[in-house]
């Protein structure tokens, strides 16, 4: 399939249908018109997601809090038929109630990627990620109502903690919570970068 056809139409926009034929061929990020393909992820960065999916599963599944998604295609759509773009975070969570929602309002959800604003997203630097594509996905992610956006770098041991209201540094020694979106989770970096 011509990936230009979409783009030369409306360069800002690729129809659902078109989105999902051409994903099922090569995962990508869909952003101002470009498609991105995903990058092979490294073992530090797959070993790190895994400890921090685990945290996050035993803090939600039990108290019913929602779902903890790995590498989960998130589509913002004009309208159902259209995606204005798509974004493939690490680890997502979306809360309980608008997850119910979303799936009564959409009965062929799981043909579709997921349509809904997550709650929180996780981005796990690799080595080959550079800083400036980083800053401009947690912009993406927060010009979209994402509540929560932590970006992981296992590397230096850092985890940048953003809001809509700015963001911080935890390092070593400190403590990743979730606010009010997943209460009670507390996962200390000495444990996620053990």
């Amino acid at each position: 399939m011509d990936t230009q056809s979409t783009l030369t139409t409306n360069k800002n926009l690729m129809a659902m249908e078109e989105w999902l034929e051409l994903f099922a061929y090569e995962p990508f990020e869909f952003v101002d018109g470009e498609k991105t393909p995903m990058s092979a992820s490294v073992a530090g960065s797959n070993y790190t997601a895994g400890v921090l999916q685990e945290a996050l599963i035993l803090a939600v599944k039990s108290r019913k809090l929602g779902e903890v998604m790995s590498e989960a295609s998130f589509a913002f759509v004009k309208s159902p038929q259209w995606v204005r773009k798509s974004l493939i975070p690490d680890l997502a969570f979306v809360g309980a109630d608008k997850l119910a929602n979303y799936r009564a309002e959409t009965p062929d959800w799981k043909t579709l990627p997921y349509t809904i604003i997550p709650d929180l997203v996780v981005e796990i630097v690799s080595p080959t990620d550079r800083k400036s594509d980083v800053r401009r996905k947690v912009t993406r992610y927060l010009e979209e109502g994402i509540s929560l956006v932590w970006v992981v770098d296992y590397i230096n041991e850092v985890v940048d903690v953003f809001t809509a209201h700015g963001g911080h540094e935890l390092r070593r020694g400190d403590t990743l919570t979730a606010g009010d979106i997943i209460p009670g989770f507390e996962l200390t970096l000495e444990t996620l970068f053990a």
